[in-house]
């Protein structure tokens, strides 16, 4: 272990007041790592209920939001929402213990099962339950400058370095009028809190369904982005007769619950559309960028189920035309 993480270990250690047998959890896509924490004991004290594992984060406070995690995790539980208990927090030193919600997040779940709507019901259900219950209050807002700064990575990262093509004036230029096309679309939203990596990835098989975590980075931001997130996913696959169910049922719970979404289905489901294009051609940048800067190759490889998902929408609107070329090359 390096220096950090004997520190982290020895401070969680603190906390709970035993020693602990670690097991790394992820330590991969930002600088980010997680640890489980299970307390040592003798034979005899295995089955009086003590060994309760822990999370122990290293969440290093120059690059991440740590109190807006804390914040956001207290804000949650009040809406009776599963997510990790804080049980101890250092801000200095970036140090998080959590309470443990398994190890098995529905990546993996979905990725066994074929017959995913029980899993997936749960967490539009959940989402509504975030949408209506999570206040806003001194998050930042996912605006129209900072849904630009993202698309951007899109040309930065993914055409220029990913794909070695230097972007001429004219490019740029049609590029930046292609992003105030998609801003334009997704102006019309309405905001509510977003997760904005609400994802199988960053849900849990807990109970109750789902657990949700990595929720730092939430904002204000178009009530459609989190929906679009879930259906549309990195690391897995759904039938567009999936998506469209599940996207469905969110659209009617959300006006039941009096949430603001359009009245008319064909609307809300343009919203996916253009929100979940933003998405989509920002994660290419961020996929490309996690390559090129970081050193770390494994994301890039999904970059043609993102391709699958943007390339349609470019080829329905003439107006998106100026992608076209860029998307091609692993179409």
């Amino acid at each position: 272990m390096d220096q950090r993480a004997l520190a982290l270990k020895e401070w969680a250690e603190s906390k709970m007041g035993v020693c602990c047998d670690w097991q790394i959890v992820s330590a991969d896509a930002s600088s980010r790592r997680y640890f489980r924490v299970i307390p040592c004991a003798e034979p005899a004290q295995a089955d009086s209920g003590a060994l309760i594992s822990r999370i122990a984060v290293d969440s290093p406070p120059a690059s991440q939001n740590n109190d807006a995690f804390v914040t956001i995790a207290g804000r949650a539980a009040d809406a009776g929402l599963n997510v990790p208990e804080v049980i101890a927090f250092d801000s200095a030193k970036g140090f998080l213990l959590l309470s443990d919600l398994g190890d098995r997040s529905y990546l993996d779940a979905l990725q066994q099962n074929d017959a995913p709507d029980n899993l997936m019901h749960a967490a539009v259900d959940a989402l509504v339950h975030w949408q209506v219950a999570m206040p806003a209050d001194n998050l930042d807002v996912l605006d129209r400058t900072a849904l630009l700064d993202e698309l951007r990575l899109f040309g930065e990262w993914f055409v220029e370095r990913y794909l070695g093509h230097g972007l001429t004036e004219a490019e740029t230029v049609s590029l930046e009028s292609t992003y105030s096309v998609i801003l334009d679309r997704i102006e019309r939203q309405q905001h509510v809190v977003v997760h904005r990596d609400y994802m199988p990835r960053n849900l849990m098989v807990s109970r109750p369904l789902p657990g949700i975590i990595d929720f730092q980075d939430a904002r204000s931001g178009p009530i459609a982005y989190d929906i679009a997130s879930l259906c549309r996913d990195a690391f897995i696959d759904w039938p567009s007769e999936y998506t469209v169910r599940w996207q469905y049922r969110y659209w009617c719970a959300a006006l039941d619950a009096d949430l603001p979404v359009p009245k008319i289905w064909s609307q809300f489901y343009e919203d996916l559309i253009w929100i979940g294009l933003q998405r989509h051609l920002k994660v290419l940048g961020v996929f490309a960028r996690l390559w090129w800067r970081d050193d770390k190759p494994l994301y890039i490889a999904d970059a043609a189920r993102f391709i699958g998902y943007v390339l349609p929408v470019v080829e329905a609107y003439p107006e998106l035309s100026p992608l076209h070329p860029f998307l091609r090359v692993l179409g």
